[in-house]
């Protein structure tokens, strides 16, 4: 029977809310609640990686279901979903099982011992192809393996900086990386300095993709997703629609102007909203200096730093500062 309703698509939310179901349904099925876990969090750790694709091409919970089986030494069950995921007798007869809370933290780490095993077969297969002699044409047509760690990334939207691409909850390296874009929830589509164009999924997966649609040129607008904030980056000169900072900040709803949060001696680089409503800046602490006479100097000590920023009421974190110049920190 195939599973009902939605089909998640992200890794943390689909283990929170299939643990319980998934070990049950083991345990319905004869096996022993320690060795229902074990086998659930080594399958879940194994399709870490791949999820987001997974999530999109399959129906995760036959899938999940599927090598979940295999793992426990249950034979085959094509086509079905985990039991307690929708019959409501054993939901009932197994309501007196004791399941430990989701093992997120072995379950991640299970998935970087993988990785770093995957990684290392894919630079050993790479050897044998050169060897056969077809590595060349292989290359011109696989996306590179990137180096992927898991990490949480400390602002709400993806960032480059230093050669690696921070998404929600991993980084990669990528060295050639020349612009890119958010084309779907924690994926992004990056074009390289050779002029092709990657999809990286929020598991660290890279793909060739086609280009995708160019955005309208906002200029130095940002909106938030709801409509309701603006934000206008400062270009050039002083001005008195900047009284607050290198930003100017509206609240649409209010009618009103609004604090950016960011102080009237930094340049503002670049800025995105978040979904939440967050606005995520990129600012270089070049300042511009008043006060010795009319003309403006400006003095760069080389950093570069993203702040998140919450309009109403008005909260902003510094949550990355790297060393470089304009370009070296970048929000796409």
């Amino acid at each position: 029977m195939a599973a009902q309703g939605n089909r998640p698509g992200d890794y943390t939310s689909y283990v929170q809310a299939r643990w319980p179901v998934l070990v049950l349904s083991l345990v319905a099925n004869g096996v022993d609640v320690a060795e229902a876990e074990t086998a659930v969090a080594r399958v879940l750790a194994r399709l870490r990686p791949g999820w987001s694709r997974l999530a999109r091409d399959e129906d995760a919970d036959v899938r999940v279901w599927a090598d979940i089986r295999a793992e426990a030494g249950l034979p085959p069950d094509h086509g079905a979903v985990a039991p307690v995921l929708d019959d409501p007798d054993l939901i009932q007869s197994t309501a007196d099982v004791t399941v430990s809370p989701q093992p997120l933290e072995l379950i991640e780490d299970q998935t970087r011992q993988r990785r770093r095993t995957v990684l290392r077969g894919v630079a050993v297969a790479a050897v044998a192809v050169v060897i056969v002699g077809v590595y060349l044409a292989w290359a011109t047509t696989r996306a590179p393996a990137p180096d992927v760690v898991v990490e949480a990334n400390p602002a709400p939207v993806p960032w480059y900086a230093e050669g690696r691409l921070h998404l929600q909850d991993v980084s990669v390296e990528l060295p050639r990386l020349d612009r890119f874009v958010v084309t779907g929830d924690d994926e992004v589509t990056y074009r390289d300095t050779a002029g092709r164009w990657f999809t990286v999924s929020g598991d660290g997966d890279v793909e060739a993709a086609p280009a995708p649609d160019a955005p309208e040129s906002s200029g130095g607008v940002r909106v938030s997703h709801d409509q309701r904030y603006v934000v206008r980056l400062r270009e050039g000169g002083a001005s008195a629609y900047y009284p607050d900072g290198g930003a100017f900040a509206y609240d649409r709803t209010r009618r009103e102007t609004l604090d950016s949060g960011v102080r009237a001696d930094r340049r503002v680089l670049d800025a995105t909203f978040a979904p939440d409503g967050t606005v995520t800046y990129v600012i270089s602490n070049q300042y511009e200096d008043h006060s010795a006479d009319t003309a403006v100097r400006l003095s760069e000590t080389g950093t570069l730093s993203l702040r998140t920023c919450a309009l109403v009421p008005l909260e902003c974190h510094d949550v990355v500062r790297v060393s470089g110049s304009t370009g070296s920190l970048r929000l796409r």
